[in-house]
This record gives structure tokens, C-alpha cells and sequence, in this order.
């Protein structure tokens, strides 16, 4: 009958996912980054094609090393549709609940207790937060971990080590939980297993970035850009780091990271602080949020919390028993004990997922959606397009047509923002180091281009241009013969190549896209 409630609860959970997660996409709420590059190369390795990533200018294992889309597209070529991935996303984020239950029950031994933890695992804010932000690997990092803690507890090796791999298959940082997790298993079960997971777990993290380098033809990840302040090399950071411990301190106790810190503990009453050395295994994979120069990084609205919350479900256990543990000599005290902190834990994640949550919190980070009336609209625009066409549009608009080998993100490929394996790009996804080319110049490159459709919308976001630089841009094409506009009905105007550009401009006459902040750039504008 427990379990029951548990699967119950995660069936809620499911429709509710499900629902919120599709309403996003189908109303263009998600965007290219993250959920058109993975429907792009989930929907090409699924048909065996090299899954270079047009929306993001590289190979898709050379973004991130996630070898866990293999079989996911093996599913997706039975399904080959973008919500096929937000299904399973939704599906394997609501699975950690019976491995909470299990958890919680193997060691405090309270069914009670194990419900209420399985029910404050679903309230969780941040892993809300994962399932509604479009698609990511990473949140199979989280089932993943947390039934390897069951078989763990059970002493299923087997079981662990499958579940520990799935864990790393899902992207290469994870390998920093699992050195760490060595230590515990060492802790547990003895130093040879211990340290046989921590070297694989680092053997694994290597291993994953040297295939990175090699696809992104020689070069290490951009990534290590975005802690260009400690070095310029992964153990450059480090050494920095292990040298310079009160800086780092200084940046950790920050008002935004002590904001973020306590997002992750407070719906779970604080009661991770009781297992400090579960905290303890969380050092890496937290600096590498912490000390990131990316705001979504600070913040549990985004995935990065993933491999996070399976450790500090981990950790309430822990806290939980070791508060009983000042009672085994009375157990009717030690139950009244369990009863008081599991129901503490579950009134705290019900308090943070009204306040902070993503299905009933009443803040978003993310750009709100069109209306269903709007929605429909461009869905019919958006099917004129034919499938093999290639196409460059608008964010939100690309995970309707990111079924194809070459889909891009205005402006690219005309100018490239936020395209590559660059520190450039990753500092044009903050909407910085961008330089609008002159007129001419860029009205050559629509002449020269190939790109069949160009597809846009006025508002609400322009990104990874800023509105300037997006209305600038946009100016030109409309001034490009070589493309004329086919559709235009209030913020959405749809392009072809070849297409009547006079007649084009005509149909734009009293739409918003005579908007004269359209006409006003004869140059780039400032940065």
C-alpha cells in the first residue's frame, strides 16, 4: 500500500510534467538552447547520421559527452517527435521517488517516512525547474544516482555499477560526483571498491573530454572559459583553486550563491547540513556552479542542479537517522522523531514549490509564451515550410523545425552569434562580444546564402542579439532582394529565397513590421 501512494503521487507528477513541459514547447516557450539542439541531434543520430548540431555549430558529442542519447534515439526514431523527449524526461525525473522511498525505508526502516520523503522529492523546486527547461541529458543523472544508492544500500554491485555508468553516460561532469562518491562506497564497503569507483569515475571524466577535444578538431571545451578568472586549463583551475582557497571562499559566500545554496537546502528543511560528509562529496560538482562566470549556473531554475539533488536526498536520509540516533534507547521517541522531521521536510518542499517551484511558483526565468490563438497560427505558417528545406529563425521557432540537417538560429548562418566551439560564442549567449557587420557586407551574405527560409517574430525575444542589433539585422534582410516575404500577419513574417521581393514589401504594409525602428538603421547600432 506505500508504494502505492508513491506510484500515485508520481503518476500526479507525470501528467502534471507532462502537461506543463508540452504547453511550453507547443506555445514556443521553449527555445533552440537547450531543446532544439537535442531534438536536431537526437532526430539525426536516430535516422545514423553524423549529429552535427546546426543549431549550435558543432558535433553534438562535442558540446557535451552524453552517450545516454544513443538508446534515447533509438526510441525517438519509433517516435520521432520533439515531445517524445519531454515525456521521458518527465517519466525518468518522477522514477527517483520510488528510489527515495526505497532509500528512506532501507535505512530508517518507516514507510511513513519513506512516503514523505518520496512526496518532498516530487515538490523539489529545483527538479521542477529540470523538467520544464526544455530537454537535457542530465536529468537522467539524477534516477540514475539515486537507485544506485539503493543497490548500494543492498550491496548489488552489479546493479551499482550499471547505474553508476548510466550515471556517467549522461554527461561528462557527473564523473566529478562519481570520484566522489568513492570515497563513500570506501566508507561503506571498504577502500578497494572505493577507490575502484573513483578511478573509474575519473578514467571516465578524461576519457569524455579527450573525445571533446578530438571532435572539436584539437580544441578543449569552451567551457573552461567560463572560469577563465582561475586559469586557462583544467588543471590550471585547479592548482589556482587548491592555491588560492580564501578567494575562493570570497566568490562561494556570495550574495547569489548563498541565495542558491539556500534554494537547494531549504525545501529540504536544511537537514542535508546533519551529513556533512555527504556535503562533503558535493565540493566539485558545486564549485563548478559556484565559481562559473554564467548566471543560470546560480540559480536552480536551470539543469545544472541535477547530479545535485540525488546526493542531498541522500544527505535527509542521513540527517534524519542521525537525529533518531539520539534515541535508539527509546524507540517510541525515535518514531515520534521520524514522523516530526519527515513531515518538517514535506511542509518545507510543499512551502518551495508554491514559492519558488516551477509548476505553481509564481516567478519564471524564462521568456513567456504566445497564446494558444498565436500558437496555432504559426504552427500552420511553420508547416508551409517543406521538411528537407534548410531554414534560419527566430529561437523559440526552431524547435518546430529542428527535423532537419540544417536549421539555425537568426542570425546565423549569415552572421555567426553564438555559433561554434568559442569562448566568443559562449560570451554571445550572454548577449555580449557581438559586432553587427556593415550593410553592405551583411546584404552580401543574404544574396550569397542558400538558406531557403528565414522565418521571424518581433517579439518578445530577439535573443542572441540584442534589440538593436536584431532590429538592425532584420533590416537588411528586408532590403535584400534575394529574399522576398511570402507571409506576414502581426509579429511573424515568413521569407523565401527567391521569392517576389517587391511584392514581399507590400504585403508587410500595415503590419507591425513597418514599425519604423526597422528602418532607422542605415549602420550598425552601438554595442
Amino acid at each position: 500500500m506505500p508504494l502505492v501512494i508513491v506510484l500515485l503521487a508520481m503518476g500526479f507528477y507525470v501528467a502534471w510534467g507532462i502537461r506543463c513541459s508540452v504547453t511550453r514547447y507547443e506555445r514556443f516557450g521553449a527555445m533552440a538552447y537547450d531543446l532544439g539542439i537535442f531534438v536536431q541531434g537526437v532526430w539525426l543520430l536516430s535516422r545514423f547520421q553524423t549529429p552535427f548540431i546546426t543549431l549550435r555549430g558543432l558535433n553534438l558529442f562535442a558540446d557535451h559527452f552524453s552517450p545516454i542519447l544513443l538508446p534515447i534515439a533509438l526510441i525517438y526514431r519509433l517516435f520521432p517527435d520533439p515531445k517524445t523527449l519531454l515525456v521521458l524526461q518527465t517519466l525518468g525525473l518522477a522514477s527517483g521517488a520510488i528510489a527515495v522511498y526505497l532509500l528512506t525505508l532501507s535505512r530508517l526502516r518507516s514507510q511513513l517516512l519513506g512516503i514523505a520523503l518520496a512526496l518532498a522529492y516530487l515538490f523539489y523546486p529545483a527538479l521542477q525547474w529540470i523538467n520544464l527547461f526544455d530537454f537535457h541529458p542530465d536529468a537522467f543523472i539524477t534516477p540514475f544516482l539515486l537507485f544506485a544508492f539503493v543497490a548500494l544500500e543492498k550491496r548489488r554491485w552489479k546493479a551499482f555499477w550499471s547505474l553508476l555508468i548510466g550515471a556517467l553516460a549522461c554527461k561528462e561532469s557527473c564523473g566529478l560526483v562519481g570520484m566522489m562518491l568513492g570515497f563513500y562506497v570506501g566508507a561503506k564497503d571498504g577502500w578497494r571498491r572505493g577507490l575502484a569507483v573513483s578511478l573509474f569515475s575519473v578514467t571516465w571524466l578524461l576519457t569524455a573530454l579527450k573525445i571533446m577535444q578530438w571532435l572539436n578538431g584539437g580544441h578543449p571545451s569552451a567551457y573552461l572559459s567560463l572560469y577563465h578568472a582561475y586559469g586557462n586549463s583544467l588543471f590550471g583551475i585547479i592548482a589556482y583553486l587548491l592555491l588560492h582557497p580564501l578567494r575562493v571562499l570570497t566568490i562561494v559566500i556570495s550574495d547569489q550563491n548563498l541565495a542558491y545554496l539556500g534554494d537547494l537546502l531549504y525545501p529540504l528543511a536544511f537537514m542535508p547540513l546533519l551529513a556533512p560528509e555527504i556535503l562533503a562529496l558535493l565540493v566539485p560538482i558545486l564549485l563548478s556552479n559556484l565559481l562559473a562566470d554564467r548566471v543560470q549556473m546560480h540559480y536552480v531554475g536551470f539543469h545544472y542542479s541535477a547530479p545535485i539533488i540525488p546526493l542531498l536526498m541522500l544527505g535527509t536520509v542521513l540527517g534524519i537517522e542521525r537525529v533518531g540516533e539520539l534515541f535508539q534507547n527509546y524507540p517510541i521517541w525515535r518514531r515520534c522523531t521520524y514522523g516530526l522531521l519527515g513531515g518538517g521536510v514535506l511542509v518545507c518542499a510543499s512551502m518551495a514549490t508554491h514559492l519558488m517551484g516551477a509548476w505553481l511558483g509564481t516567478t519564471s526565468p524564462y521568456p513567456p509564451m504566445l497564446s494558444e490563438a498565436q500558437s496555432q497560427k504559426v504552427r500552420r505558417w511553420l508547416r508551409q515550410i517543406p521538411s528537407d528545406a534548410s531554414v534560419s529563425a527566430q529561437s523559440a521557432l526552431t524547435t518546430w523545425l529542428a527535423q532537419r540537417e540544417r536549421v539555425y538560429v537568426f542570425p546565423n548562418p549569415f552572421q555567426a552569434a553564438a555559433w561554434g566551439n568559442s569562448a566568443q560564442a559562449l560570451r554571445n549567449e550572454e548577449l555580449q562580444d557581438f559586432h553587427a557587420l556593415p550593410p553592405k557586407e551583411l546584404q552580401r551574405r543574404f544574396a550569397q546564402s542558400d538558406v531557403e527560409y528565414v522565418v521571424l517574430n518581433i517579439a518578445p525575444n530577439e535573443w542572441p542579439l540584442t534589440a538593436n542589433n536584431y532590429a538592425y539585422m532584420v533590416a537588411q534582410l528586408l532590403k535584400t532582394p534575394a529574399y522576398g516575404v511570402i507571409q506576414a500577419s502581426g509579429d511573424f513574417v515568413l521569407l523565401r529565397r527567391g521569392a517576389d521581393h517587391r511584392r514581399g514589401l507590400r504585403l508587410l504594409q500595415g503590419t507591425a513590421w513597418q514599425n519604423p525602428i526597422f528602418s532607422l538603421f542605415s549602420s550598425p547600432p552601438a554595442n
